[in-house]
């Protein structure tokens, strides 16, 4: 009965809520405004959309329109110039006109040419309405012809026109309006030069009035409002129907819309004639742009604009059909909506009325509605609910009999109270827990089986608290207790308390407790062990016989050891610094720049500074430090100072050159001695048998080709023991390079060998020295050559890389012993037979190329063939005229 009754509850208060909101509106008026809304929400939207357009469409057409406008009256501006320029030139061609000008150029007179003048006054297009003057000047600015001499011209133009025959004197130049100082009329200039063989001799000069330009714009007219206006690119309006000439200005924002290369419209926020949000049509006039005529700074456009009360007259009609047409509209859906309302409201009081019952219990009422419509359907449905609330009311009843079965078998204790606090369910789980029968309980009050009666009742008081928890001791027990409010909205309808048997558990937490000590006093023990692992690596760090410290991607110090004081550092000076300011200058490019922004693993030679200025040199190794998602964070440098093992090796090498020395003192007397031998038996056997002639012919030539011998060493060693003294100029790689092929062509062919060309080096002049690069190239080509006795490939590329220019040489021949490679380049050193080579050609190869500021490469492998290098650096011959 109780679980009934709580159905009962729970269903008339859904049935009052149901009232309730019925009651706070009329059915009626929610029908009428639902129906006026929904009807009138699209058709508002679709006048909006029809108005948005149609606005658009209009101005759009205006603004089409004003730009037409605009662009026919530029038109009409540059054909009015146009005829101007095209009369003028008619004059150029005059005889009695070129010939005045000719006469005044020869004679140097200053007289006015009274034929010519008379010329120009009887010309049929000169008319006093139209030109205030046309005057004719010579090539020095003298005034040779004229139509007026009263009006004083020479004087008020003559320094503009002499500047103008000293500077672009073969174009026409057109002077902007200016104001007569008479009679303040606006008046225009233009100068047209009369050509001959291609220069200028002299000028015709008109000066004529802007009364057909005045008419053009002042004839446009549009509506009682819409007008053109003559303005330049300074936004001065030169032409304007309502304020004089020159005496008003348009703002910069229009300024931006106006002056554009092609016509066009926009609106304007203020069209400089008082109309706000005005469309405005503007377009150039295109014979200010002419790069043939010579209009100075300025450009002349047109713009035509209308006031916008007048302009939006049309979209303002517009809008008021369409707020007459939504009006009518409501009136309409309106009348509709009383209609609908006044069908459909029975029938739903019909509906409440049955609620009502329904929500007093009466299951068994049924509807009886039938209007032939959904309503209908409705009144189904709601008989349809009735019968399942009956069917739902039995089902509950056992599923809460399903329920009680449930807490009946849960293994922890429950306990459910009322809203008195007063024991109404207890299952068996408790009787065990607490070791009493429920037959103690039930009916009692619940606050003494919490353990702390005064605790749960102060939160069951409590209505923002839901739930609370507890642990207490019964008999050897350990009991959790977990007090649970139950509420409906607001309001307390009862309390559940559940109880769980946790000795087991608080035994575990016990132990768990005791693992948890031992491990912190492991961690301890690890955290001590590694802080000493720590220590060690510090101490190793710092007292190692290297400087090792690290640095960021950007190459400053985060971290140095003491070694650093070897050099007069400390460490304060120069954490947070750059490692860039005690390096020498000589390591500020990309190269190692690039390798401490990239992180590259990396071993450099480097010259740095101490702390006293001396220069300490000093092999590092760069190794990238790495975070756990491989992110390089820092570099680890280690720095080996070297400088006093490079003293040492330094002493070595002055004694390899005293070796060197004696090497090239019997490389010398080796060279010398062979032909010297050859000599001597000639001369003796000339001593003994000079007077036949027969031995004279055969040991003559012997003996001075053993001459012409000792004078190449001689002169070879002689180009190797001077410095190279270079002669540059501007010269292409790519044909020095076939310049020196054409020297040993015959060889080429002689030998059979196939020649491939690869240059690279474009088109560009670069500042080489031509005979020494001749020399390196015919060195290494000959070598090539005479490694390859028949047949091969002789393989030549050249290109640039960056700031160097490379040469690559290259043979298929017999190539070079490893143990020879390091030799090739000494003085002296040649694998060829006696008589063929010096073994001076590469060493003075390499010289000269050294002194040009480069470098020779050799790879070469035996029996497949040799590869020499060669890199210069790269001197583009316009670049060096600029810097200079």
């Amino acid at each position: 009965m109780g679980y009934k009754n709580n159905a009962m509850i729970i269903i008339k208060r859904y049935c009052k809520n149901l009232f309730e909101k019925i009651k706070k509106k009329s059915l009626r008026r929610t029908i009428i405004s639902n129906m006026v809304i929904m009807g009138l929400l699209p058709l508002a939207l679709g006048i909006l959309l029809v108005y948005i357009g149609s606005t658009k469409i209009i101005r759009n057409s205006i603004g089409v329109n004003f730009k037409e406008i605009a662009k026919e009256t530029a038109d009409k501006v540059d054909i009015i110039i146009h005829n101007e320029i095209d009369e003028l030139y008619y004059l150029t061609i005059s005889p009695d006109i070129r010939n005045a000008v000719k006469r005044s150029n020869q004679s140097n007179q200053t007289t006015v040419d009274n034929q010519a003048s008379m010329h120009l006054k009887q010309l049929k297009f000169y008319e006093k309405d139209k030109y205030v003057a046309i005057y004719v000047t010579d090539k020095r600015g003298i005034v040779v012809a004229a139509t007026d001499s009263e009006y004083d011209l020479y004087k008020t133009n003559i320094e503009l026109w002499k500047n103008l025959n000293n500077f672009e004197i073969n174009k026409v130049h057109l002077r902007d309006i200016y104001f007569n100082e008479k009679d303040s009329n606006p008046l225009m200039s233009i100068i047209v030069p009369i050509m001959e063989d291609g220069a200028a001799i002299g000028n015709i000069k008109t000066i004529l009035k802007t009364d057909l330009l005045n008419r053009v714009i002042l004839d446009v007219k549009i509506d009682k409002t819409g007008h053109a206006n003559l303005v330049d690119s300074e936004g001065t309006i030169v032409i304007c129907p309502i304020f004089p000439p020159r005496s008003h200005s348009i703002n910069l924002p229009l300024m931006k819309l106006i002056i554009n290369d092609e016509s066009g419209w926009a609106v304007a926020e203020d069209d400089a004639h008082g109309g706000k949000n005005s469309i405005v049509g503007f377009a150039p006039a295109k014979i200010t742009f002419d790069p043939n005529l010579n209009f100075g700074d300025k450009k002349w456009y047109i713009f035509v604009r209308q006031h916008p009360d007048e302009t939006y007259s049309p979209i303002n009609r517009l809008l008021f059909i369409v707020m007459l047409s939504g009006i009518l509209m409501v009136a309409i859906l309106s009348t509709f909506g009383v209609y609908a309302a006044n069908r459909i409201g029975k029938p739903i009081l019909l509906l409440k009325e049955g609620a009502e019952l329904i929500g007093k219990g009466n299951f068994e009422y049924r509807l009886n509605i039938d209007t032939g419509d959904e309503i209908t359907s409705l009144s189904r449905e709601f008989n349809n609910m009735a019968e399942k609330l009956t069917g739902l009311y039995n089902q509950l009843t056992e599923e809460r009999n399903k329920l009680e079965s449930i807490l009946l078998s849960v293994g922890d204790g429950i306990i459910v109270a009322d809203d008195d606090n007063r024991v109404i369910m207890v299952n068996p789980a408790v009787e065990d827990i607490m070791g009493v029968d429920k037959e103690h309980i039930i009916g009692k009050s619940i606050f003494p089986c919490h353990g702390n009666p005064d605790r749960v009742e102060e939160f069951i008081k409590q209505p923002n608290k839901i739930s609370c928890s507890a642990t207490s001791t019964v008999g050897e027990k350990t009991v959790e207790i977990v007090a649970t409010i139950i509420r409906t909205g607001e309001k307390t309808v009862g309390s559940v308390m559940t109880m769980r048997d946790v000795t087991i558990n608080k035994k575990m937490e016990r132990e768990l407790k005791g693992y948890s000590e031992h491990l912190e006093k492991m961690i301890d023990e690890r955290t001590k062990e590694i802080k000493e692992t720590k220590d060690y690596l510090q101490s190793l760090l710092e007292n190692a016989n290297d400087v090792i410290f690290t640095i960021n991607r950007d190459g400053i110090f985060t971290y140095i050891n003491q070694k650093i004081e070897d050099w007069g550092y400390k460490k304060k000076e120069l954490l947070g610094h750059s490692i860039f300011n005690i390096l020498t200058n000589q390591h500020e490019d990309q190269r190692f720049n690039k390798s401490i922004r990239d992180g590259e693993k990396k071993i450099y030679e480097i010259d740095l500074l101490n702390k006293r200025g001396d220069i300490r040199n000093v092999v590092i190794s760069l190794s990238p430090v790495s975070s756990e998602n491989g992110d390089i964070t820092n570099i680890l440098v280690i720095a080996r100072d070297i400088t006093d093992r490079k003293r040492v090796q330094s002493q070595m090498n002055k004694a390899e050159k005293l070796a060197a020395i004696g090497q090239l003192v019997t490389g010398i007397a080796h060279e010398i001695n062979n032909p010297l031998g050859g000599m001597q038996n000639c001369v003796r056997t000339l001593y003994l048998e000079g007077y036949d002639e027969n031995v004279r012919r055969r040991y003559l030539p012997l003996l001075e080709k053993g001459l012409k011998r000792v004078d190449s060493v001689i002169r070879n060693l002689l180009d190797f023991a001077k410095e190279p003294q270079f002669n540059f100029s501007e010269h292409n790689l790519d044909e020095i390079i076939l310049e020196t092929l054409k020297l040993v062509e015959y060889k080429i062919n002689e030998n059979n060998l196939e020649l491939k060309l690869d240059l690279n080096a474009g088109k560009l002049q670069y500042i080489l020295d031509l005979n020494h690069l001749q020399q390196v190239f015919l060195n290494i080509i000959i070598n090539a050559i005479q490694a390859m006795p028949l047949d091969g490939i002789l393989s030549i590329k050249s290109e640039e890389r960056l700031d160097s220019l490379f040469i690559i040489i290259s043979d298929t021949g017999m190539g070079i012993p490893e143990e020879n490679l390091s030799k090739i380049f000494d003085p002296f050193f040649t694998t060829k037979d006696v008589g063929i080579g010096t073994g001076l050609g590469l060493s003075v190869s390499y010289s000269i190329i050294k002194g040009l500021g480069g470098r020779i490469e050799v790879q070469s492998e035996v029996n497949k063939g040799t590869i020499f290098t060669i890199v210069i650096p790269k001197k583009i011959a316009n670049e060096i005229k600029i810097s200079n």
